[in-house]
Formats: structure tokens, sequence, C-alpha cells
């Protein structure tokens, strides 16, 4: 008897139903997931444009061992994976450089079938500089491609947003909860009423499971289908908040906690960044930093590559520090030990 899937949130973004597509599907190509039964869950709040992605850490762990065992038995898969990424990374870059354009929404869905192919090959990469017995060489190239190509990873979904207000701006205010094939149909025809209606009820919340949307307010029966439960957090306000180093370095400071992306231009000099994850937008924010702590992220995360840049203090993965610290609060980051120590609470 399969055992119920305990599902931890990964992931915290500010991404597109059409992003969260891909991603989707990208899981279910690299992972091979839907095929062996396992899960990954996007959980989209709608109009506050945050979204949440879940997976049951075993079969995660399951996915690496399998991997960390075909990367082993394969002597040559570094340098295919390496050739795959060049193929798709060579047309990715025309697109951002914008050598090649979007004008059409032929070009859009193109794009969209792209970026699956480049992301699928590219989160594995991800994994390399972390995986058990893999030679110290294909470490450091993948994190050098890692390092090279973080700053673009957000391109698809800034493109499609700016597509969508650009071609069709009459529409830009769903195309955060806009799905690909949704937004495919308009090189025949505007939408229908209906779907525009079903478009604008995701503003209330959707759930993706298998690359399928669902009303968020469908995950209670979700739960019971796809037999899984979501694992809380819990964070209390005492004690230190312990994480993983990511950039080493001790400092002082006031918490400036950022959720949001519009949040950025309240940041100020001196100050404790304190977020789920980082992301290229936050860089502005991330060099005035005295510091910065983040909720999830490894070794490989955009919070860790910019802040050894930087040569800023950051502990990452606390899982709980935007639940516990506030505004104002005094806190010592311990970047060589993966600790966060508050000196003082604003409040209790």
């Amino acid at each position: 008897m399969r055992r119920k899937r305990n599902l931890e949130k990964a992931y915290t973004r500010e991404h597109s139903l059409f992003y969260c597509m891909a991603w989707s599907e990208s899981d279910r190509f690299s992972k091979g997931w839907g095929d062996a039964g396992s899960l990954s869950l996007f959980i989209g709040e709608g109009a506050s444009k945050k979204i949440s992605v879940w997976y049951d850490q075993r079969e995660l762990d399951e996915y690496y061992e399998a991997f960390a065992k075909r990367f082993r038995d394969e002597p040559g898969r570094f340098s295919s994976m390496r050739e795959d990424f060049r193929a798709y990374w060579a047309e990715w870059l025309d697109l951002i450089r914008g050598t090649k354009r979007i004008e059409t929404v032929d070009d859009l869905e193109h794009m969209y079938h792209l970026y699956i192919r480049w992301w699928t090959i590219t989160s594995d990469f991800y994994c390399v500089p972390e995986l058990p017995g893999a030679p110290a060489s294909s470490k450091r190239d993948a994190m050098k491609i890692r390092e090279e190509t973080q700053e673009y990873t957000e391109f698809g979904d800034d493109a499609f947003r700016s597509f969508i207000a650009s071609k069709f701006p009459e529409y830009s205010r769903l195309a955060y909860v806009m799905a690909p094939q949704e937004a495919f149909l308009l090189k025949y025809r505007r939408l229908r009423p209906r779907e525009v209606s079903e478009i604008e009820s995701r503003l209330g919340g959707y759930a993706i499971i298998d690359s399928q949307i669902y009303p968020k307010a469908g995950l209670k029966r979700l739960a019971r289908e796809y037999d899984f439960e979501l694992k809380p957090v819990t964070a209390a306000r005492k004690g230190a908040i312990k994480g993983s180093p990511a950039s080493k370095g001790r400092a002082t400071g006031r918490v400036r906690l950022l959720l949001f992306k519009d949040q950025l231009p309240r940041f100020k000099e001196g100050e404790v960044l304190v977020t789920e994850m980082t992301s290229p937008d936050f860089v502005p924010a991330m060099k005035k930093a005295a510091a910065i702590v983040t909720d999830e992220g490894g070794i490989t995360c955009h919070a860790a590559i910019a802040s050894r840049e930087l040569g800023k203090p950051c502990v990452i993965g606390t899982k709980t520090a935007t639940q516990i610290l506030k505004d104002g609060d005094l806190v010592e980051v311990d970047a060589d030990g993966g600790v966060v120590r508050v000196m003082s609470w604003t409040s209790l």
C-alpha cells in the first residue's frame, strides 16, 4: 500500500500561472514524474501573485538518488547534458538579447516549449553541485553554468506578461492567472466570455497538479484524491533561527521583511534583508543589506550565489525566518555558523 505523501513547501515566488505550467511540465520531464507516481503541487494565491511549490521530500530524495546513480553509471552523461544545455541556451539567449523577438502568438508558443526544454536540462544541472559522487570538475562546471544563467531564469515569465500587455492589453490584468493554452488561443480569436470568466475565477487562487489546473477551494478534495497532506511549518518567537551558511561573515542590523517585489523600494541601507527567497529583482536591496536571511534555498540558489558575489553574510534555508522576524527586530546574523540571533524584538 502506498504511503500518504507528506508535501513540504519548497519554493515561494511571485510568478504567473504560465510560468508555473512550464515548471510543472519540466518536473514531469526531468524527474519522470506522473509516470512514476510522484507529485509536485503548485498553489497560486491568485490576486496576490504569490505561488508556492510543494514536494514530498522522500520522493525528491529518491529522484536525487536515481539521478546520482545514472551520473555514476554513465561517464558521458555530464558532457551530453552540457551539449543539450548549450543548444537550448543559444536560442534562449537570442530571445534575452532581442536578436529574436516574440512578436506573435506562434513566437510565444515556441518560447514556452523552448523554456520547458531548457529548464528541464537546467534544473538537472542545478542538482550536480550537491550530487554525491559527482566529479569535482562536473560540480565546478555546473556551478559556473548556474552562476551565468541565474539572472535569466525568470525571463520567460517577464516576456509572457510583457507580450500580453503589449499585444492584448484587454487581458493584461489577467496575465498572472492565464494558462498557456488560453494564451495560445489568441492566435485564432479573442477569448470568449466563459473563458474570461474561468480565468478570472483563478484570482481567488488555484492549484496545479500534473499540469492540470484546479480551483484552490478544492484543495481538500485534491488531497484525498491524490492522497497527500501539506506539512505545516511551525515557528515560535524564541531562541536562535538556524539555517545553512551561504556566504560567510557576521553582521548586526534591523530586520526588513520583504515578501513581495513591490516592497523592495522600502529597503534601506544597512538593514538585514529577510525574505522567502531572492530573485534578480532583489539585487539592488541585497547590495544595500548588512546581511541576507531566507526561508528557502540551497548552495545553488540565487541568494547563495548573489550574496557570495556581493560579499554579504547570508543564511539560507531557515524555513521560518519570515514567520518569526518582524520589521525592526534587531538581529545578529552569524553566517559562519548559519545562525540568526535576535538581540531585541520590536514587539512580542
